[in-house]
């Protein structure tokens, strides 16, 4: 009878592990055309709100933007906590591809569910964050409502790690790389 569990056990696993893999080359496909802020804002539902726990897109201006060195016009974030007249987030697009996903691998610990669903929502706090401050110190932003220039287009909790990956960061006054360049030697310099 437990050779019987473990073969199903192990059937299971593989059937899903199949199934991810269509799923992703897939997704894969349908996101080869759509790598443009402006296609990702157009094909996706939008919301006028997003709790904290979600991940986001939006169009961004940037309240002190003479006065910052640079900003992202399209954040991709996760929506840390409420503020009186916006919110905070940790914007993705700061750091690079690797330390978003190593980053959000820490993250869906604190999923709500054992499995990234539609319905995925983080439940953290800025205490339990605590042990990443470091890395999220420079990514973690305050943004105000009345500088979005768009609705939120929300994430799923399934298509987070795609939307890590997407090459649609639109930072202002500098180069994508430069930014994630800069982020990468305060977070260096926030471990000391």
């Amino acid at each position: 009878m437990t050779d019987d569990i473990i073969t199903l056990n192990t059937l299971r696993t593989a059937e899903v592990m199949e199934r991810s893999r269509a799923w992703y080359y897939r997704r894969v496909k349908e996101l080869q055309n759509a790598t443009s802020s402006r296609t990702l804002m157009r094909e996706g539902k939008l919301q006028k709100t997003v709790s904290p726990g979600f991940m986001a897109f939006f169009i961004y201006d940037a309240k002190f933007k003479k006065k910052l060195p640079f900003w992202d016009a399209f954040p991709l974030i996760m929506v840390l906590d409420r503020a009186r007249d916006g919110f905070y987030g940790i914007n993705l697009h700061y750091v690079s591809v690797n330390t978003r996903m190593e980053l959000l691998r820490e993250l869906i610990k604190y999923d709500t569910n054992p499995y990234l669903t539609k319905k995925s929502k983080l439940n953290y706090t800025w205490q339990t964050l605590n042990r990443l401050h470091p890395i999220l110190k420079p990514m973690t932003k305050r943004y105000l409502y009345s500088h979005m220039r768009s609705l939120f287009r929300r994430i799923d909790g399934p298509d987070w790690g795609f939307a890590a990956m997407l090459p649609v960061a639109e930072f202002q006054k500098t180069t994508n790389s430069y930014a994630q360049r800069l982020t990468a030697i305060e977070i260096k310099k926030n471990k000391r």
